[in-house]
């Protein structure tokens, strides 16, 4: 019967090994894991910035080309303002 006891305090030992050597490599993976989520977002936030200033830079661009074009044509500018503008109103007094 000791010898059975035995037996068993080594199987319960190696049980519990093992299960602690699976504990630490479920926590190794999950640091990994967790490392490779925080420099995917990394990047994932450099290119968004790269996409605002990209979007930045086109509206600065679209603002320089429209003052350029009315300072070249100012009363064509003012009387397309003025179709705009009375479109608008229709529409805005229609709802």
């Amino acid at each position: 019967m000791a010898t059975n006891s035995r037996a068993k305090s080594r199987e319960a030992a190696s049980v519990s090994e093992h299960v602690s050597t699976l504990t630490n490599d479920v926590r190794k993976v999950g640091g990994a894991v967790k490392q490779m989520a925080a420099d995917r977002a990394d990047e994932m936030r450099d290119i968004a910035n790269d996409y605002l200033e990209q979007g930045q830079e086109r509206i600065r661009a679209a603002g320089d080309d429209l003052v350029t074009r009315v300072q070249e044509r100012p009363m064509k500018s003012l009387l397309i303002a003025a179709g705009i503008g009375f479109l608008l109103g229709i529409f805005w007094v229609r709802r």
